[in-house]
């Protein structure tokens, strides 16, 4: 791209653009740049800053302050910019250059999106357009029938549910759906994926409905690797089911996250109420010593749907911070005959500004929990304790205000109630209110008017001056306090906690210990027992309300013996140790955890592999059974098995010879013509087996000599980036396989199996070409001393008709002697050792023609023998000698000519 793009290089890019596109039918060129006809429409591009998108890079000196800032995520984010920044500056003769631009940024993330995808199942997504107008929640019926319907979308669902609409891997299934048995979740499942897969699908035909009918097996199949599901609804019903066991486990953890985040809170909120305590001389018990404290311990769902409704009804927003029911009671007068008071079970729950108190009055009336008394916080103006190990907290709510009773004519003057003139009909059953129609009720709660079918619940409202039953609308019953507003008693195993709420919430609430109070009830349906409340009684027992005495005008409760501060300072000791070795053991089983789903995952990964290799072995059979039956003739593949089977079995290495004397080589004489000696040749061996023709040196092109080769390990892993040295030796060593996939930028653009790349299979299996040898200096001729049978003679001068080798190859290669005056027998025949390179065939050598061996010998280095005829008068013996080497060396005829140079089949000598 241009240093400073602008107009005119995007100008310059669309006309390029549309000059080497303009051939293409889904191309079409338009005014601002060009349009790509796609399946689902017309996609148009703008070209305006196009140049300048490309580049996507900093300005130098904004990158410089980027990159030193002392903000270690700011630098992190710009680490890879910088390498690579570093790395062009590294690079000789490209100093200060351009970074990659957002092209090839994006084509490199390209290719390594496909190198991901490969080692991947693919799954195909069909996508539909909706609309043309790229509307939001607006679909085209029309267009998008016409997509699926060319898409094969029907065909596709009508196969599919003509078989099994749902087919997954075992372990894919107990994956997704483990959450629906308590056999798989939340302990971890040991067994194998299939009978995981059986304990899921047992477990769901036990919720009803659709999945009831996956008992008796009609539904689903149990294959060797997968589960099929016959119906889409009885999928669609288990996801269904998990979505909503996933809901429940959102909620337990978004609780547990409160939790975690009031654990900080917790903490200081124990050690100061264990510091209040301390100080007002209360002695502890043992259960409430080193209790945690997690603020909400409602079981139920009713329960805490009765306290929300509640909220809602007093229009509070605040969090709620403490709730707990299990080991609630509260101190009311009544009950049992003969017994002043007695604990009746309530639900308490505290937010930032109110505390809430409930009670369970069964499932046969229209609400579950209906509230006793709400008080605002600001309004307890002290908690009472006693100094004993007991549980109970005394709520007091300041001093007794009397409520006048309320009137009904004052309430609709003052505009709280509705008027009867204004109300014509029941707003709930639609009835006409008049002499003969239906009767007008007032809510209390509300004030609006309705008819009596609307309006069946009654309830007592001491806080609005009704202290007898009164109508209420039925969906508004035990939203409204019944109970007076008095001081509370309750008893609580988790007093502590919460009494530490409320003086967290109102620290202008006093804590203060005596062992009799007083409590303060009202005068008007009041719950509280009318006595002075008295603590110290001997015999109490602890996670158990005390029990009640009456003494005069005194209402007596026992306590336990409780702890004492060392006993309590030890108990916190011994409950950290466990907690210490709770967390290790907790430690140690994640780590054994993490181990087995390791191994766990590493043998469905080879599971996975293997199947994946049968799958296409076996496509492969089939697409060779279909070629030989086309006629087709398929080579034979080279695999990492074949090429271990048909390796070259090694040859045992033959034992050392020893080493024997150093003959002196004879000196080959020139052919003296004699008669023929008549004598039966030696037989003729046989021939020995041609020998593999030799591969020949290919020449590898220089972008697979530098390309980077991802390729499959015989084992089914990806290997690479390999270098082509690398990627070479490990074919040869039998670690890649011509069946498997292989992957190089510019020479497969894609995943191919590496006997489908062009000339890849010839390049790797070519020997490589060898390098120029260094040339040879002549050899010199060494001097070999012989045995001397008799007195040496002194080195005779070469013969005129020999000549040295003067380094032209054409040339003679070694000086022979001259030839002794001595006369040989006429029929003695001398002929050449060198064997026949056609035939391999040893030339015929009279046995009777003894040779004389010259004193001293000059010994050619260890090449072939060349020799060339001297120009001169005749072809004599000597030149009868060498046309034979020739013939031998060359293959070429007597008369010194090529055999090539020939005529005919029968390779006749052509005339001289």
């Amino acid at each position: 791209m241009h240093s400073r793009p602008g107009p005119q290089i995007d100008a310059t890019f669309r006309s390029d653009v549309a000059a080497s596109q303009q051939q293409h039918r889904h191309f079409r060129p338009s005014k601002t740049g060009f349009v790509v006809q796609h399946y689902a429409g017309d996609v148009s591009y703008d070209t305006h800053g196009f140049a300048e998108s490309n580049r996507d890079e900093l300005r130098n000196d904004l990158f410089e302050i980027l990159v030193s800032s002392s903000d270690s995520s700011l630098t992190a984010l710009y680490a890879e910019d910088q390498r690579e920044r570093n790395e062009r500056q590294s690079r000789p003769g490209k100093r200060g250059g351009s970074g990659p631009t957002a092209g090839r940024k994006i084509r490199d993330q390209c290719s390594e999106l496909v190198a991901a995808l490969m080692q991947c199942e693919p799954h195909y997504v069909r996508c539909v357009k909706t609309n043309d107008e790229k509307r939001a929640l607006f679909c085209d019926d029309e267009r998008v029938s016409h997509q699926c319907k060319y898409l094969g979308l029907p065909e596709n669902v009508r196969v599919r549910r003509a078989g099994f609409a749902y087919r997954t891997e075992y372990h894919r299934f107990l994956e997704r759906f483990k959450t629906l048995s308590r056999a798989t979740y939340p302990r971890e499942w040991t067994g194998t994926d299939a009978n995981g897969a059986r304990e899921i699908v047992k477990a769901a035909s036990k919720l009803g409905g659709v999945l009831s009918s996956l008992a008796d097996g009609s539904e689903t199949q149990f294959g060797r690797h997968k589960l099929f599901v016959k119906q889409p609804e009885v999928y669609a019903q288990l996801e269904k089911v998990r979505d909503e066991k996933f809901a429940s486990y959102a909620a337990k953890i978004a609780k547990a996250g409160r939790r975690s985040t009031d654990l900080r809170e917790s903490v200081l909120l124990s050690r100061d109420v264990a510091r209040r305590f301390s100080a007002i001389g209360k002695r502890r018990r043992a259960s409430s010593v080193d209790r945690p404290y997690e603020g909400e311990y409602l079981q139920s769902d009713d329960a805490r749907k009765g306290l929300l409704d509640a909220k809602k009804r007093a229009k509070d927003t605040s969090r709620i911070v403490f709730s707990d029911e299990q080991t609630v009671a509260q101190l009311v007068s009544g009950g049992e005959k003969g017994k002043e008071a007695v604990f009746e079970k309530r639900l308490v729950g505290v937010t930032r500004d109110w505390l809430y108190v409930l009670q369970d009055q069964g499932p046969a009336s229209m609400r579950r929990y209906v509230l006793k008394r709400r008080v605002r916080l600001d309004q307890i103006d002290a908690l009472l304790v006693s100094t004993k190990a007991d549980g109970i907290l005394v709520i007091g709510t300041g001093p007794i205000t009397q409520v006048p009773k309320a009137v009904t004519k004052a309430l609709i003057t003052s505009g709280h109630w509705e008027a009867n003139k204004d109300v014509k009909e029941c707003p709930v059953t639609g009835k006409k209110f008049g002499v003969f129609g239906a009767r007008r009720h007032h809510c209390r709660a509300s004030g609006k008017i309705y008819s009596a079918e609307a309006c069946e619940q009654r309830q007592t409202f001491p806080d609005d001056g009704w202290f007898t039953p009164e109508r209420v609308r039925d969906d508004l019953y035990g939203l409204e306090p019944t109970d007076p507003l008095e001081d509370l008693v309750f008893y609580c195993e988790r007093r502590s906690e919460l009494a530490g709420v409320i003086l967290r919430e109102n620290s202008s609430t006093r804590l203060v210990a005596r062992d009799d109070v007083p409590l303060r009830k009202a005068a008007q349906l009041s719950r509280t027992p009318g006595a002075l409340l008295k603590f110290g009684a001997p015999g109490g027992v602890e996670h158990m309300p005390p029990s009640t005495m009456v003494e005069g005008d005194a209402l007596v409760l026992n306590a336990p013996d409780g702890v004492s501060d060392q006993q309590a300072q030890a108990r916190r000791d011994r409950a950290d140790a466990r907690r210490a070795e709770r967390d290790r053991r907790r430690a140690a089983e994640r780590e054994l955890r993490k181990e087995r789903d390791a191994q766990r995952d590493a043998a469905r990964q080879e599971e996975r592999r293997r199947l994946l290799r049968e799958k296409k072995a076996r496509k492969q059979a089939e697409r060779e059974a279909r070629a030989r039956a086309a006629g087709a003739i398929i080579p034979t593949r080279r695999t990492a098995k074949t090429r271990r089977q048909t390796a070259p079995v090694p040859v045992p290495r033959a034992a050392p010879v020893k080493p024997q004397a150093r003959v002196a080589a004879p000196v080959v004489q020139p052919r003296a013509a004699a008669a023929p000696v008549v004598q039966a040749p030696p037989p003729i061996p046989k021939k020995k087996a041609a020998p593999p023709p030799m591969k020949k040196a290919i020449t590898v092109p220089q972008e697979v000599l530098e390309g980077e080769f991802y390729w499959q390990h015989t084992d089914g892993e990806q290997r690479g980036p390999s270098t082509w040295t690398e990627y070479k030796q490990a074919h040869a060593s039998g670690e890649t396989n011509a069946e498997l996939l292989v992957y190089c930028a510019d020479v497969a653009d894609e995943w191919k199996a590496a006997q489908e790349v062009p000339q890849l299979m010839a390049y790797v299996e070519a020997p490589e070409a060898p390098a120029p040898k260094p040339p040879k200096p002549p050899p010199v001729p060494r001097m070999l001393a012989v045995p001397s049978a008799r007195e040496p003679e002194p080195e005779p001068e070469p013969s005129s008709e020999f000549e040295a080798w003067d380094g032209d190859p054409d040339s003679i290669v070694a000086a022979a002697p001259a030839p002794q005056p001595e006369p040989e027998p006429a029929s003695a025949e001398v002929r050449s050792e060198v064997s026949d390179l056609t035939d391999n065939t040893p030339a015929p050598v009279a046995a009777s023609a003894p040779v004389r061996q010259a004193p001293v010998v000059a010994q050619a280095p260890a090449t072939k023998l060349k020799f060339k005829k001297r120009a001169g008068p005749g072809d004599g013996e000597a030149g009868t000698f060498k046309i034979d080497i020739m013939a031998a060396v060359f293959g070429s005829c007597k008369c010194g000519k090529l055999k090539a140079d020939h005529i005919g089949p029968d390779l006749k000598c052509p005339p001289c």
